[in-house]
This record gives structure tokens, C-alpha cells and sequence, in this order.
């Protein structure tokens, strides 16, 4: 499992969301990082909603079975 300190959401013991946080994925070397590190805790803790936030994206990511929300900040915020 990933050594850092993205938010990780459990509700009654169960994880319903994992998040990882990074001012922007347009370098690849970040959005590798990023993108493994939620495969791996997805994979570790069973949970299969998965979200980036950054400043200023907003797509999906399919990777290793699994669908990846990019999430603009003000967007995930309001809930959107």
C-alpha cells in the first residue's frame, strides 16, 4: 500500500472512497504516480471508488480494471 497521506474515506469500517491529491497529472511521470498509487490501495483495501483532485483537470482514467475520476477541486468541493 502507498506510504503517504491522501485522504482515505471508510464509512461503518468500509472504504468508500480513495483520493489522491496533486496540483496537476499533465506530466507523465506524476500521473503514473498517482494513478499506481490508487491501483495499489484499491487493490489493498478493496475499494473501487477512486478519485484525483487537481487545480484544474476533469476526465476518467481506465487503468488495471479500474475507472479513475479526475476531479477539479472547486468541482469535488461542491459536490459535483
Amino acid at each position: 500500500m502507498p506510504n503517504n497521506r491522501d485522504p482515505v474515506f471508510k464509512q461503518f469500517r468500509q472504504v468508500i472512497e480513495l483520493i489522491q491529491v496533486a496540483e496537476t497529472i499533465t506530466d507523465p511521470g506524476t500521473r503514473k504516480r498517482e494513478v499506481r498509487a490508487l491501483v495499489a490501495a484499491s487493490e489493498a483495501l478493496s475499494a473501487s471508488n477512486l478519485t484525483i483532485i487537481t487545480v484544474n483537470e476533469q476526465f476518467e482514467i481506465e487503468e488495471s480494471g479500474r475507472n479513475i475520476k479526475v476531479k477539479r477541486i472547486t468541482d469535488w468541493l461542491l459536490g459535483r
